[in-house]
């Protein structure tokens, strides 16, 4: 009868206990049992300190308390004497409970493993519980194992307050892109051995060589097999692949232009980009439509800031101002802008760009001399609004408009001409979680692309007009995409991603200019229009710790062709041992919209090339292939990597003369790339790391009407870059030395550029060349070029007292000033011999910047 009062009085204090959930520590109890009862226990403090009981065990009798404890607890308790008790933890059996967070279903036991003091322990499954025998003590470490989820650590306390246990468990989302490396270059470069792209946080950049304001563009040249030829940093060669055929793009936007003031600076503001992806080997088969590389610029999610917050800064070419604002718990802002100064205000870098981009333009004449009524002008705004209804749900819209414009007055044409690019784009994506294993992501985007030339009466004229003296040159892209993807997490070891996307674009051009002899003008327009319907998928597979392979393929219709192409992909990486890494990689690409390569589609000499569609006659799908074989090896503060390439780009449109003619035609060409990357990387404490990259790559061009085969224009064998960056307290500081073989001399437009003139020359007239053939001193390889480029800034951080930072920063581009001759171009067809005009690299360019923020 006693032991049934006792299980009564207990299941009465736990059902009591269960509604009111106060506890008290055991030691407590203990106190108030030796002072309610006049006897003493023997115990041990740190247990007893860390089980819990109800607290209205402070109400039973002393020998009721006495039997739930030594029932319902992994305790011993003993009557010594008849005022003296000892209590003391003994072996019990266990029961556990593993339960998925997400839907609250059990975790099947043969999954589970419980490990004690970092050894497992033996446990047997009863149905979908796990019991396990132990005798605890204070110092112990319990953790729980199941295989998909995070491991689950009970404390002490937990296990000595009862039985049974009741274990929730995380899954967890394996991250099967392989070992990180960090500070690949320095601080805020990251590289993925796994899918070989390379990651920039640009909030983490410290200073690169010659930049201080986190110019995105050049940044990327500091990577290696990243290359700027004509060593302005919009026109980036990613392995030998040309501006177009790259992918570049913000936020899913497509940008189609090289960059504010023809290639110079990125249009992008960098206060609003939260990370940059580089990817030189190829990419992931959720995106098409190039066959060189991709720079995908990522805006952090406005609701990332979860205070006001902005900044405002200027330097010697523009001033710009960034904002990100809370709108509510769910709703955040950022907004950015840049804009350029009237061009009255003519500083010491805005200069040395002016000479290197109008040297062989319509704005300096035949001595040499730049025109001086010009207005420049560049500005670019961007805008991200997020919504986070809930943990699963993301909604994301980007704004983004970007302007880039000359005006000056041709004196040789005696008229007011402009040449203007404007980008416009419009991203809304939506992110949704249906589980730690399924995720999907829809993406629409819509964008404009405008690029105009004109002059006389065509500045204002909307069509312009077809007859009259004026000359224009308009290509307009507009296209839309539509993307949605799903994300499985198939298992700890594998994970499929599945997608399709439609892309509508449509491209205008309209041309008119004037033959050399001819009054009559030269007129061409055309509108084209295609559908491209793709299908994707990509599998990422980890056997065990030593793999990592990413097979994928993209299915493509476009429909101006009625054409079906199929792209695999395939990535392989074998870590051999923790430091070191193989990989490799190959895949096929297709790209239908594309720029037609030689031909100076807009008077001037600005080199802005026409964006065609293929079409079959006058232009070409480009198909392409890449392949890579490399290792890294990262220990001890050293990365040393290194990769073998061989690229192809087939049937890339070109155009048999230098401007739009009547006897002009287009023609097609196979590009190839071969070449190898080398970069040595060593990080000195916390202050310094030291790199050197060594490239060495052999371009050749093939054109459809000839057989032989040619070293493109583009092509430099050897490039060196050696650099360094310091970064202490309030104080940062790099460095770099580049150099780079010449550019081809003896190229395929080179050769095109002599026969027109030797045609001129034979034709006759009154405007035929005359004296020596200025081509006869065109070297086979221009000299090599060189270049040092310093950074130094000093931040006054933000403080509790004072909300605000301010950064001051110099940079210098060709410190000393070297004369670096990139090419000669005849212009206007070869006319005088005074029409071979020098194109040189930047001169010594100075830069000042001051940054506010709070």
């Amino acid at each position: 009868m006693r032991i049934l009062l006792a299980a009564v009085c207990c299941f009465t204090v736990w059902a009591t206990s269960a509604q009111t959930q106060n506890t008290i520590p055991l030691s407590k109890l203990i106190d108030h049992l030796e002072g309610k009862s006049s006897v003493e226990f023997s115990y041990d403090p740190a247990i007893a300190d860390q089980i819990a009981v109800p607290d209205n065990y402070t109400d039973l009798p002393l020998q009721d308390v006495l039997f739930v404890l030594n029932a319902s607890y992994p305790l011993a308790v003993k009557q010594v004497s008849e005022q003296f008790y000892s209590l003391a933890v003994k072996e019990a059996t266990y029961t556990i409970a593993l339960t998925d967070v997400e839907d609250d279903m059990p975790v099947a036991p043969d999954l589970v493993t419980v490990v004690v003091n970092g050894t497992p322990i033996s446990a047997e499954q009863s149905g979908t519980e796990l019991n396990f025998t132990l005798k605890p003590s204070a110092a112990d470490s319990i953790a729980i194992y199941a295989l998909g989820y995070e491991v689950a650590d009970i404390t002490i306390g937990e296990l000595l307050t009862g039985l049974y246990l009741k274990v929730p468990v995380r899954p967890v989302r394996i991250e099967l892109s392989g070992v990180t490396i960090h500070d690949y270059l320095t601080k805020g470069i990251d590289i993925n051995p796994a899918n070989q792209s390379i990651a920039i946080a640009v909030g983490d950049l410290p200073l690169l060589p010659g930049e201080t304001d986190g110019d995105l563009f050049a940044s990327l040249v500091a990577l290696p097999g990243i290359t700027t030829p004509d060593n302005r940093p919009g026109n980036l060669f990613i392995r030998g692949s040309s501006t177009d055929q790259s992918l570049i793009t913000v936020d899913d936007i497509p940008i189609y232009h090289r960059g504010h003031y023809f290639g110079t600076i990125s249009p992008y503001n960098p206060k609003i980009v939260d990370q940059v992806e580089v990817y030189r080997n190829g990419f992931h088969p959720r995106s098409g439509g190039r066959v060189g590389g991709a720079v995908a610029i990522k805006t952090n999610e406005a609701t990332d800031h979860p205070a006001f917050g902005g900044g405002i800064g200027t330097n010697t070419l523009y001033a710009s101002a960034y904002l990100h604002t809370p709108i509510s718990e769910r709703f955040g802002l950022k907004v950015g802008a840049r804009r350029s100064y009237p061009r009255s205000f003519n500083s010491p870098k805005l200069n040395a760009i002016s000479h290197m981009i109008f040297a062989a333009s319509a704005l300096r004449d035949t001595s040499g001399n730049i025109h001086e009524d010009l207005e420049v002008l560049f500005e670019d705004f961007n805008a991200t609004v997020s919504f986070k209804p809930n943990n699963r749900n993301l909604i994301t819209a980007t704004g983004l408009y970007t302007f880039s414009g000359i005006e000056y007055y041709a004196r040789r044409h005696d008229t007011q001409e402009e040449s203007q690019i404007e980008n416009i784009g419009l991203n809304v994506n939506w992110k949704h979680l249906f589980s730690q294993k399924l995720s999907s992501e829809t993406s629409v985007t819509l964008s404009d692309y405008d690029f105009a030339f004109r002059n006389g009466d065509a500045l204002h004229a909307d069509p312009p007009p077809i007859n009259g003296p004026s000359v224009y040159a308009l290509n307009e892209i507009r296209d839309l995409t539509v993307l949605h993807e799903l994300d499985w997490n198939v298992s700890q070891l594998s994970k499929l991603q599945v997608g399709a996307s439609y892309a509508y674009q449509s491209v205008d051009h309209r041309y008119k200019s004037f033959g050399p002899r001819a009054n009559e003008p030269i007129l061409d327009d055309g509108e084209q229009q295609g559908h491209t319907l793709s299908t994707f998928a990509n599998w990422e597979w980890a056997p065990g710790k030593k793999w990592f392979v990413q097979l994928g393929s993209r299915l493509n219709y476009y429909s101006p062709l009625s054409r079906v192409d199929f792209a695999p992909r395939a990535f392989a990486n074998y870590y051999a041992t923790n430091a070191l890494t193989f990989k490799g990689s190959m895949g096929q690409y297709y790209q239908y919209l594309s720029q037609v390569k030689g031909l100076e589609y807009a008077s001037g000499g600005f080199d802005n090339e026409l964006w065609r569609l293929a079409d079959g006659e006058n232009g070409q799908v480009i198909d392409g292939q890449q392949a890579m074989l490399g290792a890294i090896w990262h220990k001890n503060k050293w990365t040393v990597d290194v990769e073998a390439y061989a690229k192809s780009a087939n049937n890339v449109t070109q155009y048999s003369e230098v401007r739009i003619l009547r006897h002009g035609f287009y023609l097609t060409a196979d590009y190839e790339t071969r070449g190898v990357d080398l970069f040595i990387k060593r990080a000195i404490g916390e202050a310094w790391n030291l790199w050197g990259g060594y490239s060495y790559s052999r371009m050749h061009i093939t054109l459809d009407t000839a057989k032989t085969t040619y070293d493109q224009k583009y092509s430099q064998p050897h490039v060196i870059y050696l650099g360094g960056s310091w970064q202490h307290n309030r104080w940062k500081a790099s460095a770099g030395w580049r150099y780079a073989s010449g550019l081809k001399g003896h190229n395929v437009y080179f050769l095109r550029a002599r026969k027109i003139y030797n045609r001129n020359r034979q034709q006759g007239g009154p405007n035929a060349p005359t004296g020596p053939n200025p081509f006869e001193r065109v070297p086979e390889r221009y000299a090599p070029v060189h270049f040092l480029d310093l950074s130094a800034s000093y931040t006054i951080p933000k403080t509790a007292e004072r909300g605000w930072s301010m950064s001051f920063g110099l940079s210098v581009i060709n410190l000393y000033n070297q004369q670096n001759l990139t090419d000669e171009v005849i212009r206007g067809g070869g006319t005088r011999n005074s029409d071979l005009l020098k194109r040189q690299a930047m001169d010594f360019a100075p830069n000042l910047m001051v940054m506010i923020e709070w």
